[in-house]
Parts: C-alpha cells; structure tokens; sequence
C-alpha cells in the first residue's frame, strides 16, 4: 500500500476555525425586524418597544400609568401593543384625557386589558379556536376577558365593548414572554364612561 507524503492541512483547518471563533460575538442576540425596528428576544417588552418608532404613544401611556415595572417584569405574558396609528382612531381629546394625572387608574386599566398572563402564541390561539368551535377568550390582567375570533386568515381580538382589532404582526418573542402587534384600542367595560376630553388650547 502506498502512503502519500503530503504535508496535513489539519493545523491550518484549526488556526482558520479559531480565528472565526474569536471574531464571533460571545452570543447571538437575534432579533426579529418589524418596520425597521429590531424586537430582540433578550430584551424586554419595555426594552424593545421604547426602540420602536411605531409605539412612541403607547410608551408614552405606559409611563404616565406608572406602569413601566410591569412591562419589565419577569412574566411570562402576552402583550397585545397598539402602534401609534392604532391611538389616531380614538375620539379628538381622549387620549389627552386620559394622559392626565386624575385619569391615571383609568388608563392603568385600559393598559392591563392589552395583557395576559403567560405565554399565548398564533399557533396556540389557533389551536384553541378549533377545540372551541371558533371562538376563545383570555383572562387579561385587568380582569375582564378578551374575545379571540378568526376573519379569514386574520386573528381578530373583540374587546369588552364589542370593539375589534387584529393582529398585524404576531409572535415577537421577548425576554419576559411575547407580543403581538395589533391596530385598534382594546377597551374594557368597567372603565365607565370615555373621560370627557380635555379642553382644545387655543
């Protein structure tokens, strides 16, 4: 049997591989990318989404409610987070109104009716649509329930006053649970009357 005499490219192999290694980051921080926003998962939910230029206003609500520990919290949850465009369809003045100081358990409320607790993904909501026949509800940190229906090939979410909203991106993972992105206010029932908006400045 013959042998050949040439020189083995293993110590070469080994010095190339190493060299990658040392250029590497020590961990992977992944992302998912969403309207030019990069939602990583070793962030949290306050984390990601004060980076979000499509949630400045409901960053802004979460922080007159004095309800950012929440959202930094270990969970898990399901947050379903209103983009900015979502807050243009509520009544002139309202928003403003509930930004005030006097109306802040109000908007506390109206913040933990877009929470769960644990983790509820597209796939699992899917799934429990089809063992209830259609239609499944949540148990939001509020207290009361939302409505999860399906339109088509779109989740829809039917709040306490009969309001709906779907979900446009679905499955953000976070470092304390998941988030959907979703296009409409969700509103619970005990939050009463909508506060009377406050004065236009002339």
């Amino acid at each position: 049997m013959r042998y050949s005499l040439r020189p083995s490219r293993a110590p070469a192999l080994l010095c190339f591989f190493l060299a990658l290694a040392l250029t590497m980051p020590a961990k992977a921080d992944l992302a998912t990318h969403v309207e030019g926003t990069a939602f990583s998962f070793t962030k949290t939910f306050l984390e990601n989404l004060s980076e979000a230029r499509s949630h400045t206003t409901f960053v802004a609500a979460i922080n007159a409610a004095d309800l950012a520990a929440l959202l930094q919290e270990p969970g898990p949850f399901t947050l379903f987070a209103p983009t900015n465009e979502a807050f243009t369809h509520l009544p002139k003045g309202q928003l403003e109104s509930w930004m005030q100081p006097e109306n802040r358990e109000t908007l506390a409320a109206l913040l933990r009716y877009h929470m769960v607790a644990g983790k509820f993904s597209v796939e699992g909501l899917l799934a429990a649509l089809r063992r209830e026949h259609g239609q499944t509800r949540l148990k939001t940190l509020q207290g009361e329930d939302l409505i999860i229906t399906e339109d088509g090939r779109r989740l829809i979410l039917v709040d306490a006053r009969g309001g709906r909203s779907t979900i446009s991106f679905a499955d953000l993972p976070e470092k304390n649970g998941i988030l959907h992105i979703i296009d409409k206010i969700l509103q619970p029932a005990i939050m009463g009357p909508a506060p009377t908006p406050a004065p236009e400045t002339p």
